[in-house]
């Protein structure tokens, strides 16, 4: 059960809805981060930025997921979606970006297992732009969650 679906309709452009079954069964209820009780399935996930780093990951195997509307929008309600998960936070290469990790940090300490933010290397804006300059994307970022 999807709480929210974002579409991506451009390259940076997005589109936001509620799922009609939500509306019909979660009345009230809180918004939660895109394709949680989908997605986090297994018991490592990745916390990216945005949709496209979250697309980035799925394609190599990743379970990933965010936050809708990007950096600023994660909530503290949403740390209960991770209960004794190991959680890879991988935040965008600036400021909004640092601060996102902090904040999804400190509202998984306590509730995720394990918590690690993998820093993205300098020179690259965020983990799609380190995977799409990668030649063998899935062994560069084993390689960087490694070395983290």
């Amino acid at each position: 059960m999807w709480l929210a679906i974002t579409t991506r309709t451009a390259p940076a452009s997005t589109l936001q809805r509620s799922c009609e079954w939500t509306r019909k069964h979660f009345c009230g209820a809180s918004r939660t981060e895109i394709g949680a009780s989908r997605r986090i399935a297994r018991f490592t996930t990745c916390t990216a930025e945005g949709e496209k780093d979250c697309d980035s990951l799925n394609v190599l195997g990743y379970t990933a997921t965010t936050a809708p509307n990007g950096a600023a929008s994660w909530r503290a309600e949403f740390a209960e979606h991770f209960p004794d998960k190991t959680v890879l936070v991988m935040p965008d290469n600036d400021v909004p970006g640092r601060e996102y990790a902090v904040k999804v940090c400190g509202s998984l300490h306590g509730v995720a297992r394990f918590v690690e933010v993998i820093e993205i290397p300098e020179g690259f804006k965020d983990v799609s732009d380190f995977l799409a300059h990668a030649s063998d994307p899935k062994a560069a970022l084993r390689a960087l969650v490694e070395v983290s």
